[in-house]
């Protein structure tokens, strides 16, 4: 699959500043200033895709029994300690707030993410250890589908892309604006193209409708009216079909009467007929 690069623009047209890192997986890397904690990453060669897990605004931590580690982030400075641990879990405590997570897993400890890397549980006097990755958010990175993300920074607006990824490091690159605010171009692109394609529609609309109008040789009915004209014509059909019946009635019943009388004069053709003959039989005679 073509990888196409996002161009990052500055909204008052100033140019953008850039830099490009790779950062192994299960480690936190700084571009620009934005700390970038890597969980994984994989390269799919057969299918031309990569992807990476990454917690933005982020740190690590590798805490066991009696020690603590602060850590420094955009959004705050965080103290991580070791409460306890299993083989497949671990116990922390960020801040105030304390919380298990599951071995190459997350969990939400507070106001932040946690990943859990690696865990130990206890042995002998050792009470065990855990390393974790902290984060502000997660975002999930892919060629294919999300190649890249703005985000929101210590109140300042970066674009972060993902480059390339294998199964141990992603590759990332990193945009800001000096003044004003970042964007990506494939996104005000295709707000422009979303407003014309809107704006066409809604011109075509109206010409079809002044076209119509114009062409119309009726004049506009409301549709209480059209409603009216429709229940007439129903009413005139109505009236047709009961006037033919009736017609049709009638015209059987005067044909039927007609048939009696054609009978009846044939009797009576029939019979003065017969009466002329014995007249003439008898003159004869």
């Amino acid at each position: 699959m073509p990888f196409v690069s996002a161009k990052a623009i500055c909204s008052d047209g100033n140019s953008s500043v850039m830099d490009i890192k790779g950062i192994e997986a299960g480690d936190v890397g700084t571009i620009m200033g934005i700390k970038i904690g890597v969980i994984n990453s994989d390269d799919i060669s057969v299918f031309n895709r990569y992807t990476a897990d990454v917690f933005i605004d982020s740190g690590k931590a590798s805490v066991s029994n009696g020690t603590s580690k602060e850590i420094l982030l955009g959004a705050g400075n965080y103290n991580v300690s070791f409460v306890s641990s299993t083989d497949e879990k671990a116990k922390v405590k960020i801040g105030g707030d304390e919380g298990f997570v599951d071995l190459e897993d997350y969990a939400t400890i507070g106001s932040l993410n946690v990943y859990l890397l690696s865990v130990e549980g206890p042995s002998g006097n050792d009470l065990g250890n855990a390393v974790v990755l902290i984060g502000v958010s997660k975002i999930s990175f892919s060629n294919d589908q999300n190649p890249s993300e703005i985000v929101t920074v210590g109140g300042k607006k970066y674009l972060i892309e993902l480059f390339s990824a294998s199964d141990t490091e992603a590759l990332f690159s990193v945009s800001y604006c000096g003044s004003g605010e970042v964007q990506e171009e494939a996104d005000v692109v295709a707000a422009n193209e979303t407003n014309v394609v809107n704006q066409t529609a809604t011109n075509e609309t109206e010409n079809n409708v002044a076209e119509e109008a114009q062409n119309s040789s009726e004049p506009q009915i409301s549709v209480e009216e059209a409603r009216r004209r429709a229940a007439e014509l129903e009413l005139g059909i109505n009236i047709t079909e009961k006037n033919a019946s009736s017609l049709g009635g009638k015209f059987g019943n005067a044909l039927g009467s007609g048939w009696t009388w054609i009978g009846f004069l044939g009797v009576v053709v029939i019979a003065i007929f017969i009466y002329f003959l014995i007249r003439l039989y008898r003159k004869e005679k």
